[in-house]
């Protein structure tokens, strides 16, 4: 579930679309989570699909985070509760631009090695976890 849920989601002074846009953002998120867990189960030709797949998806969201901010702004919602809910947004699509990186990159070494293009010192034994990338993005 993402982060950012519950209590923050609705108040009395904003408006519906702000409240849609966060439940839609907030299930995109949770599709990216269920496909990053999937993802160690494909064979790299579909995971370099579902990385595509998930790219669309984070692009989804960034649009959805700017709309977010032009609606609440529009509602009045204050600079500072739009600011710290924008970070927060931010901060969790941020998050999987990291594993989706570490993930892409993974996939390229192991094409490199595949192909004789690279040696085997520079690839790493195994794949990214969720845990190496949040250590890598910012809190």
């Amino acid at each position: 579930m993402s982060q950012f849920s519950g209590s923050n989601m609705l108040n009395r002074q904003e408006s519906q679309r702000v409240y849609e846009q966060e439940v839609q953002l907030n299930a995109l998120f949770d599709e990216l989570s269920e496909g990053f867990k999937k993802l160690d189960e494909l064979n790299d030709s579909k995971k370099n699909a579902e990385l595509k797949r998930m790219t669309g998806i984070m692009s989804e969201c960034k649009a959805l985070i700017r709309s977010f901010e032009n609606e609440a702004k529009i509602d009045n919602m204050a600079v500072d509760e739009i600011n710290y809910r924008k970070k927060l947004l931010v901060q969790e699509l941020n998050s999987f631009i990291g594993l989706k990186k570490a993930y892409a990159s993974q996939l390229q070494q192991r094409k490199e090695l595949l192909s004789g293009n690279t040696t085997p010192l520079s690839i790493q034994s195994s794949g990214p976890t969720v845990e190496d990338v949040r250590y890598l993005t910012p809190d």
